[in-house]
């Protein structure tokens, strides 16, 4: 699951989605309690830091290596598993021995990695809008949260980013007998 706005304005079909596949779900970051993934997954230090306690109990906490030990012990009481990649943008994507050999650039598309790590065969991401939007600032997310002026001005940047990396993801998907990645 990630989090462009078509995650909240579709969420009843997505709803449906998962009441008919049953798939093993991984959301990012603030889910804003639309959604009790089985996977709740965070590497940004700063929405750790806002949206932890929002995570549901229910949910197996995921962290990004990124985010220090010291930082988690502070604010996190309960048991989390360790996302394995490496936090670099410029690699290409690729898993060796279970390691991602690339941070994806974006929470939801390493999900979308992370479920090739865990076995997946085929991916469905529901609420990835993109970044090029006219009114990019107020509609990359479902929820309000304030960007400066260099948050905006990288969109464009971000959404290339994430096209390469989803690309890359689904080819290493369908070189391995898989079906590939979906955006639904």
């Amino acid at each position: 699951l990630a989090l462009g706005p078509s995650i909240k304005e579709r969420k009843a079909e997505v709803d449906r989605f998962i009441a008919k596949h049953d798939p093993v779900i991984l959301g990012a970051n603030f889910l804003g309690g639309l959604f009790v993934p089985h996977y709740h997954a965070f590497t940004n230090k700063n929405r750790f830091l806002s949206h932890v306690q929002s995570v549901d109990p229910r949910s197996r906490l995921m962290l990004g290596v990124n985010i220090t030990p010291e930082m988690i012990a502070d604010y996190v009481s309960r048991d989390y598993e360790l996302m394995h990649f490496q936090d670099i943008l410029d690699a290409e994507f690729d898993i060796r021995d279970g390691f991602i050999t690339t941070n994806c650039h974006s929470i939801s598309v390493l999900l979308a990695g992370l479920a090739v790590v865990m076995g997946a065969k085929r991916v469905f991401i529901a609420g990835m809008d993109g970044y090029l939007n006219k009114n990019m600032v107020s509609s990359t997310l479902f929820y309000d949260e304030k960007f400066d002026n260099a948050e905006e001005r990288l969109n464009v940047e971000r959404h290339h980013w994430n096209e390469r990396f989803l690309k890359q993801i689904d080819a290493y998907i369908r070189r391995n007998g898989g079906e590939g990645v979906h955006i639904i």
